[in-house]
């Protein structure tokens, strides 16, 4: 049972929906075909909802920020170079971008410098041979926004703060865990218990009330950011549904579910141990068959979600299961959907110039395709991906990489995003500056609570429920960013 942490017994309402749901798939057949218009099929199923989706990409290890967005106009490159520069005797070059290789972006009224982002995040062809514009591209139609240097804030937080020690500060600061943690809780603290995902789930938690599945769905295994007070998340896989063994496609006998749904539904049991695992199995399995019924008919996208970048710890097929429960979403009941999906390998203390264009060609092609996929399905206006990491990096090298660092730049894509903008405050470019914390760690300008204000509002949180989803805004500007 530690793969499926669901809570409660099922009710009747969600017996009928579930065999109704299992009768309708029944009576259907297999699987719609993969020609079939994604446009069409949109339409024909469903007609205007109210429904909204989270997908928080998290970049595991601290993501590169200045290699990100990096500065374009010739003084402030000079500036950005200077930094990547080493300082032992070889001077030797943290992977610093050349000018030619970079795709400049209409920045906004919130900095007056020239920004660009690195070739790997413009267009490129897709596994099919088809062009696809990359973040470059979606930024300039509007549908991609870049909020400036977020990282964990305890309140806000001045360099001459910083440097006297005058101000308090989140938790080992520098820390790959400990800043995973505040990222996903928004709490700067070593004992919280649950995410900024699971409490907007809990609050919202009757939108979704016809659906055993939980509003929650992780492609990446335990997180904390989808762990409420009331939710706990669905565990998905690369091919959709983390099967029940007994209830395994290879054991979906009628006489075998049968046996086990009269175990489960008896009713003489005395002890509490066996009444609470019969209950949460019975909920298991009752969220396994809908959702088995639900995917068995919507596309299945496997050409949509093809990577040209090597897997390493990551598969495009993670987002294709996003998109499928995304069409599924009727079937299974739900008003509002939070996934979780992962990707590894940011931790550059070295290689950064061989590695990262690597991981930014994964980045660029996950955000492409699920857009890409999300405008097909006619959903691009009810679904927003953003990205978050652990931290941004150094500005300076170390052994060709670079070191731990604090606040960090990040993306935001979907219909409802004012994109072609960037939010927040740029950072001065090179060392030395305002915001600098040494060596080129970015003092947030932005909290994580702020950055999450905005998509939790988005989301359908009120007012009065954000101190519930995020205890430490009260700190900080609660205006908004105004990116979506």
């Amino acid at each position: 049972m530690a793969n499926h942490p669901f809570l409660g017994e099922v009710s009747p309402g969600r017996r009928r929906l579930l065999k109704s749901a299992t009768a309708w798939a029944a009576g259907t057949g297999a699987a719609l075909p993969l020609a079939i218009s994604l446009q069409a099929f949109s339409k024909a199923a469903y007609a205007a909802e109210d429904y909204k989706s989270l997908i928080c990409f998290f970049l595991y290890g601290g993501n590169d920020h200045a290699n990100t967005v990096v500065p374009y106009s010739q003084p402030d490159w000079d500036a950005y170079i200077r930094g990547r520069s080493g300082t032992n005797s070889t001077n030797e070059l943290a992977g610093g971008r050349a000018r030619a290789d970079l795709l400049p972006i209409s920045a906004s009224s919130v900095t007056s410098q020239q920004l660009a982002l690195p070739k790997e995040l413009g267009p490129y062809r897709d596994a099919a041979g088809l062009t696809r514009s990359g973040l470059h591209g979606l930024y300039g139609s509007g549908r991609v926004a870049i909020v400036a240097n977020v990282g964990a804030l305890v309140q806000p937080t001045t360099k001459i703060q910083f440097d006297n020690g005058t101000v308090a500060l989140p938790p080992q600061l520098f820390s790959h865990n400990d800043n995973q943690n505040y990222w996903q809780t928004s709490v700067a603290a070593s004992n919280i218990g649950t995410g900024w995902g699971g409490r907007m789930a809990d609050v919202l938690s009757s939108l979704n009330a016809a659906s055993p599945i939980s509003m929650c769905m992780s492609l990446y295994g335990a997180n904390l950011f989808e762990t409420g007070a009331q939710t706990s998340y669905f565990p998905l896989t690369d091919e959709g549904i983390q099967p029940i063994e007994s209830v395994a496609a290879r054991y979906r006998q009628e006489p075998r579910i049968t046996a086990l749904n009269r175990m489960l539904a008896a009713t003489d049991r005395r002890h509490l141990f066996e009444q609470i695992y019969a209950q949460r199995m019975k909920r298991a399995v009752d969220a396994e068959a809908l959702a088995y019924a639900a995917l068995s008919n919507v596309p299945s996208f496997s050409n949509e979600f093809r990577s040209s970048a090597p897997d390493g710890n990551f598969s495009m097929a993670a987002l294709r299961t996003v998109a499928r429960m995304i069409a599924a979403r009727k079937q299974l009941g739900q008003k509002r959907q939070v996934f979780f999906v992962g990707l590894g390998g940011f931790d550059t203390h070295a290689n950064l110039d061989s590695n990262h264009p690597v991981l930014l060609t994964r980045v660029n092609e996950a955000f492409t395709a699920m857009h890409d996929v999300l405008v097909g399905l006619n959903m691009i206006d009810s679904v927003v991906m953003f990205s978050a990491s652990d931290f941004g990096r150094c500005l300076t090298t170390n052994n060709r990489g670079s070191d731990h660092g604090w606040g960090g730049h990040h993306f935001v894509m979907g219909g409802p995003v004012r994109g072609g903008q960037v939010y927040g405050k740029m950072n001065q470019p090179g060392l030395g500056g305002p915001e600098d914390a040494g060596q080129g760690r970015l003092i947030p300008t932005t909290s994580v609570d702020e950055y999450a204000a905005g998509l939790a509002r988005w989301f359908g949180v009120s007012q009065a429920d954000l101190p519930i989803v995020l205890p430490n805004l009260s700190r900080f500007s609660t205006a908004g960013l105004g990116f979506i």
